[in-house]
């Protein structure tokens, strides 16, 4: 992922690396009338990110910041999402909604800390 990121001419400076998750893995189930429904495996390397003083940084200096619900599904990301918020100026929210991992309580207090949704 690191190699075709920065093949893109994308830096990869702030990208969190770790040996204990993978980086994700869905599974992708469609039915007879077109509908999907998906396995996210849980957990992932999205779900342990943890914040940085480098990821305040370049939170505050941005001028949007934009974040998907779903991280929210594992309280080490979830607390980091919640302590970026505080730091962004503008937030736009990506609501994802795959159950199991959302809740009302949870969409409502993000959508209370975005500008945008």
């Amino acid at each position: 992922m690191l190699s075709f990121v920065n093949e893109q001419g994308v830096s990869s400076d702030y990208i969190q690396v770790g040996a204990d998750y993978k980086t994700g893995v869905v599974h992708v189930m469609v039915n007879d009338k077109g509908n999907a429904s998906y396995d996210i495996h849980y957990p992932s390397s999205w779900d342990k990110i943890l914040q940085t003083k480098e990821m305040d940084e370049k939170v505050s200096e941005a001028d949007a910041f934009v974040f998907g619900s779903l991280i929210c599904r594992d309280e080490v990301s979830r607390a980091t999402l919640y302590g970026l918020l505080d730091k962004a100026e503008y937030k736009v929210l990506d609501a994802n909604l795959r159950a199991p991992y959302y809740t009302a309580e949870v969409l409502l207090e993000l959508m209370s800390k975005t500008d945008f949704y």
